[in-house]
């Protein structure tokens, strides 16, 4: 696959989206809800030990199941755009299902998901809207460094979705407390491509993940998740975010900024007993394993720079996350934090 098809690739989510959704549409308005909040956990001026936040934080081990249909999702990056209907199922380890469509429509718009050997993501693509399957093996996309079409595996969505935990394996540093007064872990994850480093922010009084973000073993800030609205559940003992915002950023492709919200979850159980829920779709028109394309530069759009893979002894090990609530920023590590720059819906390139 050349370098034009795997920028197509990477930015045809957005395009399918503005296909659909460009025809008036209007958006799905609900009122607000209040949610129960979770008991305190910690009340000390000092952070906790790292055993007792990882003790907090994984709690959400007691969620093997979660689904939902009762969820919205929005494009933040094209914001234009009107909700779309969503449902989410997940099965731990591996099991993972989004699909989200145009209001009142019935036809899938994409279709993202995952079981014990693959993952994929699957579009109308073309002035026929034939659908595309985008694909690959677990094992072998740990050995593709450099990620144009999908930077993460679709499990770390469900990870956003409060079922984050954390291996006391992988941590390098923390907890600290920020300025914010959240508390900071760092964690990295080693695979054959390269080391990847994950950062966790965790609400110092509650004890649940709040924001994630996940650097490339080249330095680059490739996704990041920021969860709101979060209901206890007594019965399992933790709490679930009702609004997630995610941001992705693969190697040389276009920033893709969604937000979902969650009407109401269903814990531990599955939704609709579809047999073939986590199955990966086998009708295509036209199938692409994203772990065969050929890792080449791209050329960015004019007056954009993209992020690029740089010495590991020349900069640092990856750029820090920005304080909760600011902008998201994708830049090349090293460059001027006061370069002006361009917007792109929440997300930033610097000009060159």
């Amino acid at each position: 696959m050349n370098c034009s098809a795997r920028m197509r690739a990477s930015a045809v989510i957005l395009m399918v989206m503005a296909t659909f959704c460009g025809g008036g549409a209007t958006c799905l308005n609900r009122p607000a809800t209040t949610f129960q909040q979770s008991p305190v956990v910690w009340n000390a001026p000092v952070a906790p030990a790292l055993s007792d936040v990882i003790a907090a934080v994984n709690r959400t081990g007691a969620i093997t199941q979660l689904s939902t249909n009762q969820g919205f999702m929005e494009v933040r990056s094209m914001p234009s755009l009107p909700k779309l209907t969503a449902s989410i199922a997940l099965q731990r380890p591996r099991q993972f299902r989004l699909k989200a469509s145009p209001p009142l429509m019935v036809t899938d718009m994409v279709d993202i998901g995952s079981n014990d050997q693959v993952f994929w993501f699957e579009v109308p693509e073309g002035m026929m809207m034939k659908r595309t399957l985008y694909f690959a093996d677990h094992e072998s996309y740990q050995h593709v460094a450099q990620r144009s079409v999908l930077p993460i595996e679709p499990m770390w969505i469900a990870d956003a979705f409060g079922l984050a935990e954390i291996d006391p394996n992988t941590v390098i540093s923390g907890p600290t407390v920020r300025g914010d007064g959240k508390l900071e872990i760092h964690c990295q994850l080693v695979q054959p491509a390269g080391t990847m480093r994950r950062v966790y922010w965790i609400d110092s009084a509650l004890g649940y993940v709040t924001d994630q973000y996940v650097y490339s073993a080249s330095g680059a800030l490739v996704a990041e998740s920021h969860s709101a609205r979060h209901e206890y559940f007594d019965d399992i003992g933790c709490a679930l975010p009702h609004q997630v915002d995610l941001i992705l950023a693969p190697v040389g492709g276009p920033p893709l900024s969604l937000r979902i919200e969650v009407g109401r979850y269903m814990v531990n159980q599955i939704l609709g007993g579809d047999p073939n829920l986590f199955v990966m779709p086998q009708d295509a028109a036209q199938v692409v394993n994203i772990a065969q394309i050929t890792n080449q530069p791209m050329s960015p759009a004019p007056g954009v720079s993209i992020e690029k893979t740089v010495p590991q002894d020349a900069l640092p090990a990856y750029s820090a996350p920005l304080q909760a609530g600011t902008s998201s920023r994708f830049r090349p590590i090293g460059q001027p934090a006061n370069s002006p720059a361009v917007q792109l819906g929440p997300t930033h390139y610097r000009n060159q």
